[in-house]
């Protein structure tokens, strides 16, 4: 070869090889790790769902866990089922303390169909005064965080947000760093102080909503800068943290991260768009460093936060119980019958109609029902939130009266709207129980002594009582003897034998009359039909099931 054609051989090869060193790891998750890591982590969470609906998270933040697990099942498609119905009603009736909270609180009910007005006035009224932005409790100083959730409330409830284009200014124009970032507390307007360093999670956030707002405001540039901060700021492991001085990346800021790259990816952003392969090797990094139970650090805001990142798939749910069939593999429930509430803690699962099901009724399959959903008061309408009637029941929305004649078994946990007649509306759980069809018992056969045995056995003990011209007994055995007599004695049918009434007697004892030639042959016999050892259960049965012949009248021959 030409030497310099070699020469630039082996440079163009080393320059290849510098590329994949200082490239994202090239060897991205396969579909089927991604499926299974997303199906061992909705596991984690059914399971570890309280009994009252929520998720424990870390500092009383259990709206924000509960709203994110919710956000997690709507990515795969669920939008029926107890565990589903049970973290809405929870939802509905916890009083959110902060303004994330309420955020969170507004924009899962809202995206699930409930009517938040009244959470979103609140929320509204809890913004600062001069930047229309929020903090974290009600008109505290300015937050990314809280005001890129409070922004994501309005877009998540399908409900216009008035002053978007103020508070988008303020976002961008006034809070934004120059190097694109955003600082976790950010001053008001007007206020001398200026933002803070730039951190991980405030970016991520505003990233999120930023994108979440571009279709009706030109924040392209505000985004492109801060996915370039972002994604600068990946560590070796392929993941991110908040930590600006942290060696090791966490799943809950990669999951984050990774959320607002797709945001911006689905608003159209070219940095975004470019930047699969980081996307691919954080997702290298969440597979790997997913616990055996499927949870991320047993953290359910993590867990959830991951599963959320991921791309949105819809799973199949064939028994219609809220838990997608794939993930049943995991959580040890049957896929073909509706037994989601069965994962719930039931201790501590609260108001019977409010934080947990009202049995409405118990049937048998194929049975009709006769029941109607009840409310407080007069009612003008009902009509069904989350979860599903059993198959072929029906439900009337103007009466709330439940008709038909169930097709499917299971437990059917639903979630119901009553409208009153003065047009409050109020909101019950409720579950039917349909039992499944009792199967079939076929008679069996118990196995008996062949004929030629039976006969052939009353023949050798009349002859052993006729020589030894013992006084005997015609016996009938209310029982027919089984092959292998159980020890308990147990038998079937009758079994006609001569025999002396001492040996009877030696039987009715539990003995075995040995020393006696005629015991002798009748235990040879007897052996056949009684169990081996015969033991003294079996012997007293048998003696019990023996009913002697008439004696003979006096005088009446020998």
């Amino acid at each position: 070869m030409n030497p310099v054609l070699r020469c630039a051989t082996r440079l163009t090869a080393l320059i290849l090889a510098l590329l994949t060193i200082a490239s994202p790891s090239s060897l991205a998750a396969t579909g089927a790790e991604i499926d299974t890591m997303r199906e061992k982590a909705l596991a984690w969470l059914y399971i570890n769902q309280s009994g009252d609906g929520f998720w424990h998270g870390p500092g009383r933040t259990e709206i924000q866990v509960t709203g994110l697990t919710l956000q997690a099942y709507a990515s795969v498609g669920i939008e029926t089922g107890y565990s589903r119905g049970a973290a809405l009603t929870w939802l509905a009736n916890t009083p959110a303390g902060s303004v994330e909270a309420l955020a969170v609180q507004a924009g899962t009910l809202g995206n699930a169909g409930r009517n938040v007005t009244d959470l979103l006035v609140r929320l509204e009224d809890a913004r600062d005064a001069f930047s229309l932005s929020w903090g974290s409790y009600p008109r505290y100083q300015p937050s990314m965080p809280d005001t890129a959730v409070a922004m994501d409330a309005y877009i998540l409830s399908g409900t216009g947000y008035a002053d978007a284009g103020n508070t988008l200014g303020w976002m961008v124009n006034f809070a934004q760093n120059g190097d694109g970032g955003w600082a976790y507390i950010s001053p008001t307007i007007g206020a001398a102080k200026k933002p803070g360093p730039s951190r991980l999670i405030p970016t991520a956030r505003a990233v999120l909503s930023l994108s979440h707002w571009a279709s009706l405001f030109n924040l392209d540039s505000s985004i492109t800068l801060a996915v370039n901060w972002l994604l600068a700021q990946r560590l070796p492991d392929d993941g991110f943290n908040d930590d600006p001085i942290a060696a090791a990346s966490e799943p809950y800021e990669t999951a984050l991260v990774l959320q607002a790259l797709e945001a911006a990816q689905g608003a159209g952003n070219a940095a975004a768009s470019a930047a699969s392969a980081e996307i691919d090797a954080a997702r290298d990094f969440l597979v790997a460093s997913q616990d055996a139970n499927g949870s991320w650090n047993d953290d359910p805001f993590a867990t959830a936060a991951v599963v959320s990142a991921l791309p949105d798939v819809a799973l199949a749910d064939g028994d219609a119980d809220g838990i997608p069939d794939a993930v049943e593999a995991y959580t040890g429930t049957d896929p073909n019958v509706a037994d989601g509430r069965s994962l719930l803690d039931p201790i501590g699962q609260g108001t019977v109609g409010t934080h947990s099901a009202e049995l409405l009724a118990e049937l048998g399959y194929a049975s009709a029902i006769n029941t109607a959903l009840t409310a407080s008061g007069p009612a003008q309408s009902f009509f069904i939130n989350a979860g599903v009637l059993p198959g072929g029941i029906t439900l009337d929305e103007q009466t709330g009266q439940l008709s038909g004649a169930s097709t499917t078994t299971g437990t059917f946990n639903f979630e119901y709207t009553a409208v009153l007649a003065d047009g409050t509306q109020e909101t019950r759980v409720a579950a039917i129980r349909v039992a499944a069809p009792k199967p079939e018992v076929e008679d069996e056969e118990i196995p008996v002594l062949p004929l030629p045995m039976l006969v052939l056995l009353g023949a050798i003990l009349a002859a052993i009582g006729t020589l030894r011209r013992n006084r005997v007994l015609t016996l009938a055995l209310i029982a027919m003897l089984p092959l292998g007599l159980p020890r308990d004695g147990t038998a079937a049918g009758p079994l006609p034998v001569t025999v002396s009434e001492r040996i009877i007697k030696e039987y009715a004892g539990g003995r075995s009359p040995v020393r006696d030639p005629e015991a002798v042959a009748i235990e040879h016999e007897l052996s056949r039909a009684l169990s081996p050892g015969h033991s003294p259960v079996a012997r007293r049965m048998f003696a019990q099931t023996l009913k002697p012949a008439p004696r003979p009248l006096p005088g009446a021959g020998t």
